[in-house]
């Protein structure tokens, strides 16, 4: 699951809780029509209002697409488990690094594979 943040609240801290905490507690039942490449999008609009504050409401601002990264959530079995799952949400230049890194590990690996020093 990802979070795109379309009109500001003005305050670019909020606006990324906001996708936070949307990301990591938003629950959606899967479509049986989707096949599993395919996604559907949910559009909302939340309005964050301190208690007994009587200051009216700004007028959300369009935001620039590329603005603030992109927050993708993933779900993975539990090792040892065949249901239990886990989701871990990261911003996708955080993913990238991270399949990076582990590229790099096996590449590394995949090196020094078959190869013998000495005689």
């Amino acid at each position: 699951m990802d979070c795109k943040v379309t009109h500001s609240s003005g305050h670019p801290l909020l606006d990324q809780e906001t996708c936070k905490v949307i990301t990591l507690n938003a629950m959606f039942k899967p479509d049986p029509n989707l096949a599993p490449s395919q996604t559907k999008t949910h559009e909302g609009m939340i309005a964050w209002k301190l208690p007994k504050s009587t200051a009216a409401l700004a007028t959300p601002s369009a935001v620039a697409s590329a603005g603030f990264d992109k927050v993708i959530c993933k779900k993975s079995v539990i090792t040892g488990s065949l249901a239990a799952t886990e989701r871990t949400c990261m911003t996708l230049r955080d993913w990238n690094r991270m399949s990076e890194d582990a590229k790099e590990m096996w590449r590394d690996v995949q090196g020094k594979k078959g190869s013998s020093h000495g005689g």
